[in-house]
C-alpha cells in the first residue's frame, strides 16, 4: 500500500503533531508500507509556494513553502488554491492509495477534495479544534473556555484577532456560519475521521452534526524504548516538572502560582519547553518570569527535542500538566507515565478521559493554583501515594499499535461520498 501523510508540521518542527507523524511514518515503513510525506514549510529558502523534495530516514518528503503571505480575508485561513494545486502535483507523482491528513493548517479545506479527486482513500486526524475555532483551542484570549461553539461569542473574540475580517454583529455571525457549512461539506467527503480521544470525537460530532460512527478514536502511540530503564536520580527536595510548549493555554503560569501554596524550601519546579507566540500574547515568557520572586526554586531549562525528554524526567518526582484548554489527548501525560512519574493534570478534555483520579494520577480544577498546590502537597507528604500512582497499571499505546490500527482503516473499502 502506498500512503501519503500530509502534515503542516514535521521535524525539525517541535510539538505533538510532528512527533506523532514522524513515529507513524517510521512504523508504517517498518511494516512494509510505502510512505511519502507532503508538508508545509515556513522557511525563507524560496518564494511562497515554491516546492522541493528531500529524503527523511529513507522517506521522500515533498515540501511546499507557505508563510501566510497575501491573506486578504477570513476565508483565506481555510482555503488555499495554490496549495491544493501543489498537492495535486504530488498526488500525480506519487499516486498514493491513501492520503492521511494530520491537520489542515495552511493546506485549506479544499485539499481534502483534491485528494479525493485523485482516487485515494482520504483520512483526517483531528488533533485539535482549529477547524471549528480559529484560535484552535476553544479558548478566548482571556483564557475562558468555550464548551460549545457560540458564534455570537466568537465575533468579538475573533474581531480582536482579525479585525475587519470579521464584521460586527449579524454580518460577522453569518460569515462564521457560512464557514460552518463549508466545514461540514468538506468533512462529509472524508472517508474516515480520526480522533486521538473519544472526547474530541464527541465534540466534533456535536458541533458539525456528522454522525458519531464516522469518527474512529485511535490513541497517539509512543515509542516506549527511550523511557525503559530510567534511573531516577535522588534529590533532597521534591522535584516538580513541567514539559511541553510554553504558551498561555498550556497553563505553566498555574503551576508557578501553585508554589505559593507549597513549602518553597522543600520543592523545586523545573519548566522544560520552548516559548512560542500565541496570537496576541507575544511575551508569555515575560509573564512567567514576572511571577518568579527572588529565591524561588523555579528553573527554566529551555527547549528540548523528544529524545531528550526521558533524561529530563529522570530528574523529577512528579509531572504536572496544568493546561487550561481542552487537551485533545495529551502526549505529555503518557510520557510522564512511561517515565514512572505520578502525573497531576487539569480535569479537562483528553486529560480527564485518560486519568482516573486517585488511581492513575491526580486531577485538579483547571486554572486553580491553590487546588494544584494541595495536590502537590499530598504527593510531597505521602511517598506511598507517589509510589502507588507511579506504579499503577496504565495503558499507553505504542507507535506500532497505532500504525497497525490505522492500517486497518486504510484497508477499509473507500466510501461513496461526494
Amino acid at each position: 500500500m502506498k500512503i501519503l501523510l500530509a502534515t503542516p508540521f514535521f521535524p525539525p518542527d517541535r510539538g505533538g503533531v510532528p512527533h506523532h507523524v514522524s513515529l507513524l511514518a517510521r512504523e508504517l515503513r517498518r511494516l512494509g508500507e510505502e510512505v511519502a510525506i507532503f508538508r508545509r514549510t515556513g522557511d525563507e529558502g524560496g518564494p511562497q509556494y515554491s516546492a522541493g523534495r528531500s529524503v527523511w530516514e529513507g522517506i521522500p518528503v515533498h515540501a511546499v513553502r507557505y508563510r501566510w503571505e497575501g491573506l486578504r480575508a477570513f476565508e483565506d485561513l481555510y482555503e488555499n488554491e495554490p496549495m491544493e494545486r501543489a498537492l495535486a502535483a504530488v498526488l500525480e507523482a506519487e499516486r498514493p492509495d491513501v492520503v492521511h491528513f494530520h491537520h489542515l493548517t495552511g493546506f485549506g479545506l479544499g485539499a481534502l477534495a483534491a485528494a479525493r479527486r485523485a482516487g485515494a482513500q482520504v483520512l483526517l486526524t483531528l488533533h485539535d479544534f482549529w477547524l471549528g475555532c480559529p484560535r484552535s483551542q476553544r479558548i478566548t484570549r482571556e483564557l475562558d473556555r468555550c464548551p460549545t461553539i457560540d458564534r455570537t461569542k466568537c465575533v468579538p473574540c475573533l474581531r480582536a484577532l482579525y479585525g475587519e475580517w470579521i464584521p460586527e454583529g449579524n454580518e460577522g455571525i453569518e460569515r462564521l456560519r457560512r464557514h460552518d457549512e463549508r466545514l461540514r461539506e468538506a468533512l462529509a467527503g472524508v472517508d474516515r475521521l480520526v480522533t486521538p480521544s473519544r472526547f474530541v470525537a464527541d465534540v466534533y460530532s456535536e458541533d458539525t452534526g456528522i454522525p458519531r460512527d464516522r469518527f474512529t478514536s485511535i490513541p497517539v502511540g509512543l515509542d516506549p524504548a527511550p523511557f525503559e530503564g530510567i534511573a531516577r536520580r535522588p534529590a533532597d527536595v521534591f522535584r516538580i516538572a513541567y514539559a511541553g510548549t510554553l504558551l498561555p493555554s498550556k497553563g505553566a503560569h498555574v503551576l508557578l502560582d501553585a508554589l505559593r501554596h507549597l513549602p518553597a524550601d522543600r520543592v523545586r519546579i523545573d519548566v522544560h519547553g520552548e516559548v512560542v507566540p500565541w496570537f496576541e500574547e507575544r511575551d508569555y515568557f515575560g509573564a512567567l518570569r514576572s511571577r518568579v520572586r527572588p529565591g524561588d526554586p523555579i528553573h527554566f531549562t529551555g527547549p528540548y527535542d523528544p529524545p531528550e525528554l526521558p533524561a529530563l524526567l529522570a530528574d523529577a518526582d512528579a509531572l504536572v500538566v496544568p493546561s487550561v484548554w481542552f487537551e485533545a489527548y495529551s502526549i505529555t501525560v503518557r510520557e510522564g507515565w512511561l517515565a514512572g512519574l505520578p502525573v497531576v493534570a487539569s480535569r479537562l478534555g483528553g486529560m480527564e478521559e485518560a486519568i482516573e483520579d486517585g488511581a492513575t494520577g491526580l486531577l485538579f480544577p483547571p486554572g486553580d493554583s491553590e487546588r494544584l498546590g494541595r495536590a502537590l502537597h499530598r504527593l510531597l507528604d505521602d511517598p506511598s501515594l507517589r509510589a502507588r500512582l507511579a506504579s499503577a497499571p496504565k495503558r499507553v499505546a505504542t507507535s506500532s499499535e497505532t500504525a497497525r490500527a490505522l492500517l486497518a482503516l486504510y484497508s477499509e473499502p473507500k466510501e461513496s461520498r461526494p
